[in-house]
């Protein structure tokens, strides 16, 4: 699943230097995308017939994952960063964490807040929504240097802007 992601996001290139070094700069952060994908997977409800959706626009991509914050977890806690995990699927979380693909629980959305920092106009949106949680990363302007600043870079907000 990351790979297609990947394959279908742009990127920029920043080529300086000498001998000339080209750099790739994704249209998002791969690490806050892996997240979100992995969050997808674990933290869905299985009983649901409805799929993971991953969509992807032109300056926006939202990750719609089957089934309600699980346990007491509200949307208010995730914006803090210092709430208490929980699994709704322990095994496969589990099997991730044994993979060294998960570092520690229920540490995933400061990951990508930390992750999105080093793009200056991008924004973190969840939600819940009926029948599932909604995350998306937009931007206004894609991010084409390494060189640039962190200003302007958003809060996490409840508004679902899809």
């Amino acid at each position: 699943m990351a790979g297609y992601i990947v394959s279908q996001i742009k990127v920029a290139f920043e080529i300086k230097g000498m001998p000339t070094q080209r750099t790739e700069i994704f249209e998002y952060p791969l690490p806050a995308l892996r997240e979100l994908a992995l969050n997808s997977l674990i933290h869905r409800d299985y009983l649901s017939p409805i799929d993971v959706q991953i969509k992807i626009f032109d300056n926006k991509i939202a990750f719609f994952n089957p089934g309600k914050l699980y346990g007491d977890l509200t949307v208010e806690d995730l914006k803090k960063d210092n709430y208490q995990a929980f699994a709704r699927n322990k095994l496969i979380a589990e099997a991730f964490y044994l993979t060294g693909d998960i570092e520690k629980y229920g540490s995933g959305f400061l990951r990508i807040r930390n992750e999105i920092k080093s793009y200056p106009s991008m924004s973190l949106f969840f939600d819940e929504i009926p029948n599932g949680f909604l995350v998306s990363l937009n931007y206004f302007t894609q991010k084409t240097s390494l060189s640039q600043d962190n200003e302007g870079v958003n809060e996490p907000s409840q508004t679902n802007n899809l």
